[in-house]
Order: C-alpha cells, then structure tokens, then sequence
C-alpha cells in the first residue's frame, strides 16, 4: 500500500457512510470509548484511523504480521497519555490560552542566544509540552517546564516585544495568565 492509498483511506475512514461494514466497525470502536470524530485532529484519532485501515487491509491483503504487531505496540503506549488527561478544562483553557498569546504575539524570543520569531518559538515550546504534559497539572507547571529555561544548558529564555525591555518568557507569561484569569 501506498503512502497516497493510506491517506485516502483513512480519508475515506473518517466518514464512513451508515450501514456500511465500516460503520459497523467504527461503532465498535467508539463503543469502546475511543472517539472518532473526525473534527477533532488528535493523535489518537490518526492511530485508531490507522489500526482500522491496517485491519481493514490485513484482513484482505495479509499485511505483515511484524508490522501490525508493532502498530499495536505503539498504539498502546501512545494511548494512555491520550486518553487520560492530567489536567482540568480549566487548565486547558489556559494552557491554550498561553499557547494562541505567544503565537499571535509579534515578539522576539532568544533562546540560547539564538533569537526566534514567536511564531517559529511556538513549535518548539509545544514539542516541551508534548515531553513534559505528565508533569504538567497548572499552567504554572506549562510554563515552568515548557517555556521557561533551555533543558539542556539551562539558560532563561528570554523575550522582547517592539522596542520593551528584554524579560524572561517566565515572567511575561505569568503577567498575561494573571490578565487572563482577571479577564474570566
């Protein structure tokens, strides 16, 4: 199967009509607990798309069985972290909040002495959260693990928005959470 083939197909997952063999699988599948909304991008989502699609396919065409063995080795490691979240809506809410400020900003972060655009700082602060989310149980902890200080060298990062002063992301990010709460 192609890269092409297996992207249709889980196109052509995400929505199967009613009544369909696929349908019928789907519904076993969110009988389990697993959500399949397809408006909903997540990981998991893409795993159970995939697990479907290779069962669909081994089934039909023998896909390998080293191969499928692993999916589902990595399916299960990946799921529990998806499935159970450690923190609140509330703390979610937030988290994002932090998250769409830093994107939407117009500032310039340095990191290591280098210096990111907000918007190129972001993906990097998200790959943090990705690692450090099963520690992470306030926004507090987001920023304190995520976008606080470089792991490695353990150098602040540190940010400047138009012609401001240069403070650490730390405290910047305190101050807009703090108006964030004020604001809700």
């Amino acid at each position: 199967m192609t890269i092409t083939g297996f992207i249709s197909s889980l196109e052509i997952l995400s929505r199967p009509p009613a009544g369909t063999e696929r349908a019928k699988r789907f519904d076993v599948i969110r009988a389990a607990g697993l959500n399949l909304d397809p408006y909903v991008p997540t990981l998991l989502t893409i795993c159970e798309c995939a697990l479907v699609t290779l069962f669909h396919y081994r089934t039909r065409c023998r896909v390998n069985e080293f191969l499928m063995k692993r999916l589902w080795v990595l399916f299960f490691i990946l799921s529990p972290g998806l499935l159970m979240a450690n923190v609140t809506p509330a703390v979610k809410l937030e988290i994002d909040h932090l998250l769409n400020f830093i994107r939407d900003s117009s500032c310039i972060i340095d990191r290591n002495g280098t210096k990111h655009a907000a918007v190129d700082a972001i993906s990097h602060i998200e790959k943090k959260y990705a690692y450090f989310k099963d520690r992470v149980k306030t926004a507090e902890d987001f920023i304190e693990f995520s976008a606080t200080k470089s792991t490695l060298s353990g150098k602040y990062y540190l940010v400047r928005c138009g012609d401001g002063e240069q403070i650490r992301t730390r405290q910047w990010l305190i101050q807009e959470l703090q108006n964030f709460r004020a604001k809700n």
